[in-house]
């Protein structure tokens, strides 16, 4: 069987991220219009890719995902 190439991974799994993304925002805009979302998605191991979609924008998602990192760091539960 043959391994996939880096470049053919990193493609599917965008596809497949932006295809769950798109199933998600449909779902949210019925049921919880005004709620937004980050989903990322990646390859278990070194080496590995990793792909996100969100309804945020870029400089708002990094500011969201620094203050959900130290959460992490500090050992402190994300709110439920």
């Amino acid at each position: 069987m043959a391994t996939k190439k880096p470049n053919e991974a990193r493609a599917g799994l965008e596809a497949l991220t932006a295809d769950v993304g798109q199933m998600l925002g449909g779902a949210l805009k019925e049921l919880a219009p005004g709620l937004g979302f980050c989903l990322l998605m990646f390859d278990y191991g070194g080496g590995g890719n990793l792909a996100y979609v969100s309804t945020a924008k870029r400089e708002d998602m990094v500011k969201l995902l620094d203050e959900f990192r130290e959460m992490l760091v500090s050992e402190v539960d994300p709110p439920s």
